[in-house]
């Protein structure tokens, strides 16, 4: 009976929150009230009351924790290709994030076709590097979409930065006319030109994913280390060898690192999954903080 219990409560608690790593004493401490009440005749009206009771302190929790990582403008510069990605799906365009065009590195690649549409993304202020990077690509004759964050780049498409109380918690929204505009002038390219990362392919869809599950979702020191935000604090690396310790990892409850084709090993807080073995999970909806908590803490590690 109360392990029945104690799942329909962390059931409602995770809807109710909306992402899946709620801690066991916030469970605990709802069982254990809930606990009185059961001789007396339990029904699921009361335990959604009673949920409902602890949702100030339970959100309270969450929020603290949230609000202590939200991006600033330097992260928010980092992950822009991937913000800018997820707005252009939003509204019904695909493509691939920080692709190469004839050796020269594009941040996006918006499908169209058969045929692509390269973008440079700039932050809040345009750099050497930015205007080197356009002008590049415009001598070998290719036009990019250029969307800016800042007001300095004439021909831009604007983008600003919106934040929010709720997942997503953060988002870019993109300048729809100007957006048009400048897709019905910018260069066409061949999909045979385009050269797709599958470490940043990767790092997105996890992004992307995690972010749909109601976490906050922020680059880390590189776009490929995902910093992830919900009752606890999690990193995602993408990395050909895995680095085992870093200092970087004291800043988190688990550790995960992409790395290989197959399998998953887990030592201590860390955990190594192959890129085949992250698919499986994420097309079983299985690839949840949640999830990560409990297979660490098996006793030992664990090999798979």
């Amino acid at each position: 009976m109360m392990r029945e219990l104690r799942l329909k409560i962390r059931m409602l608690v995770e809807k109710m929150v909306m992402v899946d790593d709620v801690p066991d004493d916030v469970i605990d401490d709802i069982v254990d009230e809930l606990g009185y009440y059961v001789k007396s005749g339990y029904s699921e009206q009361l335990a959604e009351r009673l949920v409902l009771s602890y949702r100030e302190q339970i959100m309270s929790r969450l929020s603290s924790n949230i609000r202590q990582h939200m991006p600033g403008r330097g992260s928010v510069e980092k992950i822009l290709p991937f913000l800018l990605r997820e707005a252009l799906e939003d509204i019904g365009l695909t493509g691939y994030t920080l692709t190469t065009l004839r050796g020269e590195p594009v941040d996006l690649a918006i499908n169209v076709g058969a045929f692509y549409v390269p973008v440079i993304s700039i932050g809040y202020k345009a750099s050497r590097r930015d205007l080197y990077r356009v002008s590049r690509l415009r001598s070998m004759g290719i036009t990019p979409i250029v969307m800016s964050l800042g007001d300095d780049v004439d021909g831009a498409v604007k983008v600003k930065v919106d934040y929010m109380n709720e997942p997503r918690y953060y988002r870019v929204v993109i300048a729809a006319e100007s957006l048009k505009r400048s897709m019905g002038s910018a260069s066409l390219v061949s999909g045979r030109l385009i050269k797709p990362s599958k470490g940043m392919e990767v790092a997105y869809t996890l992004w992307s994913w995690l972010r749909r599950m109601g976490y906050l979702v922020v680059p880390g020191r590189r776009i490929s280390d995902l910093e992830v935000y919900g009752f606890g604090r999690y990193l995602i690396r993408i990395q050909g060898k895995p680095t085992m310790w870093d200092p970087y990892y004291r800043r988190f409850n688990t550790v995960v690192i992409i790395s290989g084709d197959n399998g998953i090993r887990i030592k201590d807080s860390i955990v190594i999954m192959g890129f085949n073995y992250l698919e499986r999970l994420i097309s079983e909806s299985n690839f949840t903080m949640g999830n990560l908590r409990r297979l660490i803490s098996r006793e030992g590690n664990y090999v798979e």
